[in-house]
């Protein structure tokens, strides 16, 4: 009831003494920004550069990635439809749709590169977030949800409203001296993120910043830029259908490890889509990868402890450095395991240490080839040179002819084949050149059980239009 109360009569809950100022101004930068309270429909474009170093190729001197969006809203349904472009180094391209209708919200892999034919089904919460979408962009519907948060709100002076968090953090809300939305800048432990507003355009009687920018602890992460607009057209329902060949898919199973050969152990369902490796060896486990945050991996610790009590996770190798593979490093260092990876990988990895364990850390830099082995496995450790991440590497266990990998080759969870990229071909010609005997790929993402046929039928399709 608080939440319906604050979204229509926001100054309810403006919050202290100075609430009455603080939402003055916020609904004084409303009504100079247009009749938006008249939209009905809206539909709209960006193009975007990331700047994001930790998915860049490099993550030293990252260069842009580009993307795109296009995003169209009925309200009165309400309902949406919204499909992303986004691409990344390698080759990687990914073109998700969304589909909000009757409260819930769908998702589907246009291209099926990396979902295949599945098709996610989210409840209301999951389609009230794909509303919401519109506050990344506009200002009206940015301080539409800061004035129906309930959030503490003070006037700091005439053009900047203080929000407050219950968690101690805050954001400062600017203007300029038109009463512009140009800045918020979010303070938090660590962290200072920002997004800037510029170059106000004015359609259809509606005033709204073309481009927004997302800076991190003053770091550009990102530009977006809307290069379109219509307001109040016809709504297409069409975009509502969903593809009759895409089928839904399950609730994720329960995260699992399995031996798959003697002092093998694959975990699977980490988060539901991500695979990790992790061998028994004589002076302790190897593990691959640390993926997402200090929590994920402590739960793959922990599940590895359960498989092999009593047993020392001795070393971690990470493929690459992005941030999905990297995140939970600090787990596997409290642990004390040694961290295996190429020099580019490391540089990256020790930015996020944290200072607690810095000092123990320890570490196994190589280049080109490495190898483990002791009286129950030989592990080697081979870098592909590559466009998707600088420093890439994967393990190969020779006696049981598997290979574990980061982005390498990703495949869907029901073997939809694509054809391959720019990576893929690098990794298969990588294998040739090596003459490794494969008989199974194991991607972090996706399938685990990728044959060497899959890769070679993708690498003989032609290239997608």
């Amino acid at each position: 009831m608080k939440a319906m109360l604050s979204f229509f009569f926001p100054f309810l809950f403006a919050g202290n003494v100075y609430g009455q100022d603080a939402t003055a101004l916020l609904q004084k930068a409303m009504r100079k920004s247009g009749d938006w309270k008249a939209v009905k429909t809206l539909t709209y474009r960006t193009v975007g550069k990331n700047f994001n170093k930790w998915q860049n190729y490099s993550f030293q001197k990252p260069v842009a990635m580009m993307d795109e969006a296009i995003r169209s809203f009925d309200f009165a349904a309400p309902a949406y439809y919204y499909k992303t472009i986004s691409r990344y180094g390698g080759g990687y391209l990914f073109e998700f749709a969304n589909v909000g209708k009757d409260t819930t919200r769908y998702v589907y892999d246009v291209l099926k590169s990396r979902n295949g034919y599945g098709l996610q089904k989210g409840g209301k919460r999951a389609f009230e977030a794909g509303l919401l979408f519109v506050n990344e962009t506009f200002p009206f519907y940015v301080l539409r949800s800061v004035l129906g948060s309930g959030d503490t709100l003070r006037l700091q002076n005439d053009s900047t409203v203080r929000r407050l968090f219950k968690d101690g953090s805050y954001e400062e809300i600017a203007f300029d001296g038109e009463g512009k939305l140009v800045r918020i800048r979010r303070v938090q432990k660590g962290l200072v993120t920002e997004k800037r507003f510029s170059e106000y355009t004015t359609s259809a009687g509606l005033v709204y910043p073309k481009v927004a920018s997302q800076y991190s602890n003053n770091e550009l992460v990102r530009v977006d830029e809307v290069v379109s607009l219509a307001a109040n057209e016809a709504f297409d329902s069409t975009l509502l259908a969903i593809p009759a060949d895409y089928k839904l898919v399950g609730a994720p199973a329960p995260m699992k490890a399995t031996e798959i050969s003697k002092n093998v152990f694959l975990v699977e369902n980490v988060t539901g889509g991500r695979n990790v490796l992790f061998v028994n060896r004589e002076d302790g486990v190897l593990v691959t990868e640390a993926p997402l945050s200090k929590e994920v991996s402590q739960g793959i610790i922990d599940l590895i402890h359960q498989t092999l009590p009593g047993k020392k996770i001795r070393y971690v190798h990470l493929s690459h450095f992005h941030n999905d593979h990297t995140s939970g490093i600090n787990a596997f260092l409290v642990e004390g395991a040694t961290v295996i990876a190429t020099p580019a990988t490391l540089a990256a990895v020790k930015t996020i240490v944290n200072e607690d364990v810095a000092a123990a850390a320890q570490y196994l830099p190589f280049t080109k080839d490495h190898v483990l082995k002791d009286v129950l496995h030989e592990v080697r450790f081979y870098e592909v040179k590559n466009s998707h991440a600088e420093g890439m590497s994967f393990v190969y266990l020779p006696k049981e002819e598997v290979v574990y990998q980061g982005d390498l080759y990703s495949l869907p969870d029901d073997k939809t084949i694509t054809p391959a990229i720019e990576i893929n071909k690098d990794f298969y010609h990588f294998i040739k050149e090596r003459k490794l005997a494969v008989k199974r790929i194991i991607g972090h993402h996706g399938a685990s059980d990728i044959q060497m046929e899959d890769l070679e039928k993708a690498v003989k399709m032609k290239p997608m239009k």
